[in-house]
């Protein structure tokens, strides 16, 4: 009766694990799902500082040669 209950206690252990790793899955796939779309927009966010910081220097650059 013991094993019985114990098997059984078990049994519902692993279908709730079973649940929270669906769960934990499906939220996986909806940060990657965010990530990608948003991937895209943070990579030309990052071009144009690179560019603007390229600019800056170029700038300085120029403006120490002269001093």
């Amino acid at each position: 009766m013991k094993i019985k209950s114990q098997l059984k206690g078990l049994i519902e252990s692993i279908g709730s694990n079973v649940r929270e790793h669906e769960l934990i899955m499906l939220r996986k796939n909806d940060v990657n799902e965010i990530y990608q779309s948003e991937k895209s927009d943070f990579k030309t966010l990052e071009d144009k500082n690179i560019k603007q910081y390229i600019h800056l220097l170029n700038h300085f650059m120029n403006i120490k040669t002269i001093f």
